[in-house]
């Protein structure tokens, strides 16, 4: 074999591997508000959002809500802004520490965990917070 067509041959394997490499990473990439579904509220609602997490087996009077059908309740129009307050929990902690919504206030717990509130650590849990409310848009019932 010419030594160029080795060359070409070696480029041709590299170029190859390079792309299936991307491509199986962009299978695994994970949605921006997945990872927190997964590691904070999947628990409760179930790794679908239908309310059937692990937790139900063992607080049963825990009702958490079916996340996928939020929009259907709504009139085909998915409420952004009240599951936005509902994880953030920040503007109804009374309701929060009075039973009355048993879900944690995200926004606190996540605001906390980077150290003293801060404008940088408001605009992270704003971020993240927004990012988890698109991930539940994602499970709606079509």
């Amino acid at each position: 074999m010419p030594a160029d067509a080795k060359g070409w041959s070696l480029y041709g394997a590299a170029l190859a591997a390079a792309f299936f490499t991307c491509a199986a990473g962009a299978r695994a990439q994970v949605i921006p508000g997945q990872q927190d579904y997964r590691n904070n509220c999947a628990v409760c609602h179930g790794p679908t959002g239908k309310g059937d997490g692990e937790a139900v087996t063992v607080l049963p009077a825990l009702h958490p809500r079916d996340l996928t059908r939020l929009s259907k309740e709504n009139h085909g129009v998915f409420p952004a802004q009240e599951i936005y307050k509902a994880i953030d929990g920040r503007d109804n902690i009374a309701a929060h520490e009075l039973g009355e919504n048993r879900m944690p206030t995200w926004g606190v717990n996540w605001q906390m965990g980077e150290g003293q509130p801060n404008p940088t650590s408001e605009a992270n849990t704003r971020r993240r917070i927004q990012d988890l409310v698109s991930f539940i848009k994602t499970l709606q019932e079509k």
